[in-house]
């Protein structure tokens, strides 16, 4: 493999881990809401909240072009590793769908919950199947 196409690869690779670190980093910033209300500490909650939408806007941004530029690798990727981000990022869609069309504020943070844990675990299924197939 000549030096251009090396470092092309290698380009390609670091900006795969950047947007998946990003995703995960957004990802635990709107995941710990839930944990500081449970915990009453309702100021840091409050500001949170103040942070959710542009934090899950970043969120959906780098997990699409996680999702980008996993795909453009798919041949060379373990089909786990592919199946479980393409699953992640189809509960996230659900998720950002659900919470802007559910009316009903009660049943509306019930999938918001529900949604969010199928996502942890997804998110976390994703990244260890990643670590292991190197």
């Amino acid at each position: 493999m000549d030096t251009l196409k090396k470092m092309e690869v290698n380009t390609m690779n670091n900006f795969q881990k950047l947007t998946g670190a990003v995703s995960a980093a957004s990802f635990c910033g709107l995941a710990v809401k839930y944990p500081l209300r449970k915990m009453k500490m309702h100021k840091l909650n409050a500001e949170l909240m103040k942070a959710h939408e542009p934090i899950s806007g970043v969120f959906f941004l780098a997990a699409s072009a996680h999702l980008a530029a996993g795909l453009m690798k798919a041949k060379k990727t373990a089909p786990a590793v592919v199946i479980s981000g393409a699953a992640a990022y189809a509960v996230s869609f659900v998720l950002i769908a659900a919470c802007h069309m559910t009316k009903d504020q009660k049943k509306k943070m019930q999938w918001h919950r529900i949604y969010s844990l199928a996502l942890a675990g997804t998110m976390t299924g994703h990244a260890a199947l990643a670590r292991l197939a190197k």
